[in-house]
């Protein structure tokens, strides 16, 4: 997969990384309604990162994820998403780290997403 991005205040050529992370990114983050003329695009990730990290919110965000790639994503084949809770020392609260294996082309990236909240949140 290769494309063009605005990077540094230029086009430019990026990696097949680049590429998977900006996509997940925008697919994971985009809230519903927020992509002008998409109304069935959007995810319930970012409600979930201002939730305790309970068993049942953590099973809700990989979920989510498995939806959402199986619905809008057809280039990136996800092979396995895992979750884990830990402190971040200074912080003040928990950290929620989601790590994604996927395939693209036959190659194989890993993508985290780490949320860090402070003791009202997770």
């Amino acid at each position: 997969m290769k494309a063009f991005a605005l990077k540094d205040g230029e086009f430019k050529m990026v990696t097949d990384e680049e590429v998977v992370h900006a996509r997940l990114e925008r697919l994971f983050m985009t809230t519903p309604g927020d992509e002008y003329g998409y109304v069935e695009l959007g995810s319930r990730i970012p409600e979930y990162f201002w939730q305790k990290a309970t068993q049942e919110n953590i099973m809700g965000i990989l979920s989510e994820i498995k939806i959402l790639m199986n619905a809008h994503e057809k280039f990136i084949k996800l092979k396995s998403v895992s979750a884990r809770v830990f402190n971040t020392a200074g912080s003040g609260g928990d950290s929620l780290e989601i790590t994604l294996e996927s395939d693209v082309g036959g190659k194989r990236i890993k993508t985290v997403i780490v949320s860090q909240k402070n003791n009202e949140g997770m």
